[in-house]
């Protein structure tokens, strides 16, 4: 479970993001999802196999099915895993996940 600290952080980095979205053009056709369940197909295959994630906060155009960028805190796990564990969102959201932050 996240600690209070994680979350306020969390929180921090999205009201910056979110302020600085709302000086462009594109800024009404984003939204910030906070925290959602994202299934990601485990392995390409016939039988479609997913598994599901929980970013910290994600940020994706409206009507997506997947968000564009992903937010995910990190102080508890391990560095070596945070390629693959990035590679897990892009690769099993069809490359609709572009960014994936970690804090």
């Amino acid at each position: 479970m996240p600690s209070g600290t994680h979350e306020v952080f969390t929180k921090m980095v999205v009201r910056e993001i979110e302020s600085r979205l709302q000086r462009t053009s594109i800024a009404g056709s984003i939204e910030c999802l906070e925290s959602m369940d994202i299934a990601l197909e485990s392995e390409p295959s016939d039988d479609h196999e997913y598994s599901k994630c929980s970013p910290d906060a994600s940020f994706a155009l409206k009507d997506d099915r997947y968000p564009c960028v992903v937010i995910q805190n990190s102080f508890s796990q391990s560095k070596r895993d945070l390629p693959r564990l990035a590679d897990d969102y892009i690769i099993g959201s069809y490359g609709n996940i572009k960014l994936v932050i970690w804090l």
